[in-house]
């Protein structure tokens, strides 16, 4: 997942279902399967942005996270 409302959306339905979130574990990875010659910026954008999560690129939340 690579959308913070994404992440909101998860989080709400978790909320509602189980009442809170005590822990997360992201684990998602993936890999390109070209030669990197033939490798588009796009291409290597998405798997850094899929493999390091967005939580990179966000400002921190009133959670405290």
């Amino acid at each position: 997942m690579t959308s913070e409302d994404d992440w909101k959306s998860v989080v709400e339905a978790t909320v509602e279902c189980y009442g809170r979130v005590d822990g997360l574990v992201n684990n998602v990875g993936i890999a390109a399967r070209a030669p990197l010659e033939s490798e588009t910026l796009e291409q290597f954008e998405r798997v850094l942005k899929v493999n390091r999560g967005p939580g990179r690129d966000l400002p921190p939340d009133d959670h405290g996270a």
